[in-house]
C-alpha cells in the first residue's frame, strides 16, 4: 500500500478494484488514526480507507481490500456445542 500525497485537506489513493484515482476529505478534527469504507464512483466496490495524520499534520492515506463477513472468524461466545440429545420431530424445540 503505497502513501498517496495530500493536496489542499484531500487524499488521493487508487481503487483496489478499477485503479481510478480518488481524492477524498481530510478530516484532520475526526483523529490521527481514521479508517473507513468509500465505494468507488466508477465502479462501485467498496475500498478500506485509512489516514494516519503525523504530528506535523503530514498526511498518509491508503486503501485495502475489504474482509468479506463470511471470512471473519465466529466469536467464541457464539459458538455452542453439539448436543448429543435427539427429539423426535414432534417433540423438537421451536427456534
Amino acid at each position: 500500500m503505497n502513501p498517496e500525497a495530500k493536496i489542499n485537506n484531500q487524499g488521493i489513493y487508487n481503487c483496489t478494484f478499477c485503479g481510478k484515482e480518488i481524492a477524498v476529505p481530510i478530516n484532520l478534527p475526526a483523529g490521527t488514526k481514521q479508517k473507513y469504507v468509500d465505494d468507488c464512483p466508477k465502479c462501485s466496490h467498496p475500498n478500506v480507507v485509512h489516514v494516519e495524520v503525523a504530528t506535523d499534520n503530514d498526511v498518509r492515506v491508503w486503501v485495502t481490500l475489504p474482509v468479506p463477513e463470511s471470512n471473519l472468524p465466529v466469536p467464541f461466545d457464539v459458538v455452542q456445542e453439539a448436543s448429543e440429545e435427539s427429539f423426535p420431530a414432534s417433540d423438537a424445540p421451536a427456534f
